[in-house]
């Protein structure tokens, strides 16, 4: 893909926004009362899984203090 068409990509899933959207918090249930946190980021692409609710939500936390406070 040549970087121009990247570039586009990118404009068009809003990455170059004055006001970026907050990352969120997901779930992916495994069957039989087990599943993963998600950690997703503002476009709701995987960013990591984590097994605890608290730290996923410290992560999401962590970044968008720092992404929204610009």
């Amino acid at each position: 893909m040549p970087m121009s068409e990247a570039l586009e990509s990118l404009k068009k899933k809003g990455y170059f926004t004055p006001r970026p959207r907050p990352w969120k918090l997901g779930y992916r249930d495994r069957g039989l009362g087990r599943g993963d946190f998600a950690v997703l980021d503002r476009f709701g692409d995987l960013v990591a899984e984590v097994a605890n609710k608290e730290d996923a939500e410290l992560i999401i936390s962590a970044v968008n203090a720092v992404v929204l406070k610009k």
